[in-house]
């Protein structure tokens, strides 16, 4: 029997205090008012009983006395009181026109009396409280198929709702009204630990408790395997990193590192990254490792693709060129091996082309340009690598 301060006092089971049905109690069921007294047994046992009073229009005032000089007598001031040094406690509730006195009995014959200017009353029922739920399980199997067998004291009203937490998170096992029996049930594979299995138990539809009854080693994923298959493939600035999909994988830690000084850690779901911007001459290291959901790492696999070394076989990073011109430029364009490296729209005779990436034995070098009063003229030159020769830093390009 519970108060909220403040509203209306009401029948409840909270921190495992809870109540079995309500009966008829033979004896007070006949109570009215201005009548004699009326008397019925309990005995000693429960931790607490009951006595449900309902009133015709209003709680009805009752007086109740037993063993031992036990005196309850429903408050008229307030709607709840506690009474007898706190072993016993009556509240009248307005809104079912109900009062309730709840005591610990001791073995023996009470009375039950109606205060004077009580209503009469309608009905007289008493409940008990319910035994501590106990319950006991264990677990058995092996890997992730598991068998769940249970024991719990028989409670009328009472659900069993078992549930498994671990690493792998909360699944619930069954929800089941039967005193023992048994359930199969799968544990997803984890990281390593204790995986526990709970018991929530309700009663007659509320939260009563809820109970730690079994635990066990937890399956123990295994980490994935090592990415095979990891390339390095590479033409001109762009270095290109592919590896095989890994059973159980989720992501990838990708690390990267080249002699030009660039570094980089990501992760990313996909099998294969691109790097811009990466030189011929730069050396390229990879390390790639694969994550499961767990987040259980594989042994990294590892690739280098050395860079090529600068000689005649590569030319400067840059190449400033002059353009010789008799006229006026209002602009020019310079397009190596056909693509556009360089451009200005001042005018000025010089462009400032890299070369960084160049490949082969040649490359062709073209400028094309406009003079002011918009004649086109251009230029031409190549360059011939890896012909034992070391090719300018800069270059004077006639423009006709």
């Amino acid at each position: 029997v519970g108060y909220k301060w403040g509203g209306t006092p009401s029948l409840y089971m909270g921190g495992g205090c809870a109540i079995g049905p309500f009966k008829d109690t033979a004896g007070i069921a006949s109570l009215r008012a201005g009548g004699a007294p009326r008397t019925f047994r309990l005995s000693a046992g429960p931790a607490f009983t009951v006595l449900r009073f309902v009133g015709d229009g209003a709680p009805p005032l009752v007086e109740v006395t037993g063993p031992g000089g036990v005196v309850m007598t429903t408050p008229t001031v307030v709607d709840a009181e506690v009474q007898r040094g706190g072993t016993a406690v009556v509240i009248r509730d307005p809104t079912t026109n109900t009062t309730f006195v709840q005591f610990r009995p001791e073995t023996g014959t009470y009375t039950a009396v109606l205060q004077p200017g009580s209503v009469a009353v309608t009905g007289a029922t008493t409940s008990e409280s319910l035994p501590s739920p106990s319950i006991t399980a264990s677990v058995s199997g092996r890997g992730t198929r598991r068998v769940l067998r249970w024991r719990a004291t028989r409670i009328a009203g009472q659900q069993l709702t078992f549930t498994v937490r671990g690493a792998a998170g909360l699944r619930e096992i069954t929800t089941t009204n039967a005193t023992s029996g048994s359930k199969r049930f799968t544990v997803p594979a984890g990281l390593p630990g204790i995986s526990t299995v709970s018991a929530r138990v309700r009663q007659d539809g509320f939260d009563r408790a809820t109970l730690d009854v079994a635990s066990f080693s937890a399956p123990v994923a295994r980490p994935p395997k090592a990415p095979r298959g990891l390339s390095i493939q590479r033409k001109g600035l762009t270095a290109r990193i592919r590896w095989a999909k890994v059973a159980g994988a989720v992501s990838y830690a990708v690390q990267v590192s080249t002699t030009g000084g660039a570094r980089s850690v990501t992760t990313q779901q996909q099998p294969s990254l691109v790097l811009p911007r990466t030189l011929p001459s730069d050396t390229v290291a990879v390390q790639v490792t694969a994550l499961d959901a767990s987040g259980q790492r594989s042994a990294s696999a590892t690739r280098t693709s050395q860079g090529r070394a600068a000689s005649a076989c590569l030319a400067p990073a840059k190449v400033t060129v002059v353009l010789k011109a008799r006229s006026s430029l209002s602009s020019a364009v310079a397009l190596l091996n056909g693509r556009p490296a360089a451009a200005n729209r001042t005018g000025a005779k010089r462009l400032s082309v890299p070369l960084a990436g160049i490949t082969g034995r040649k490359a062709t070098l073209v400028v094309k340009a406009r003079t002011r009063s918009g004649r086109a003229i251009a230029g031409r030159h190549v360059y011939a690598l890896c012909a034992g020769r070391t090719v300018p830093a800069r270059l004077v390009l006639p423009l006709r």
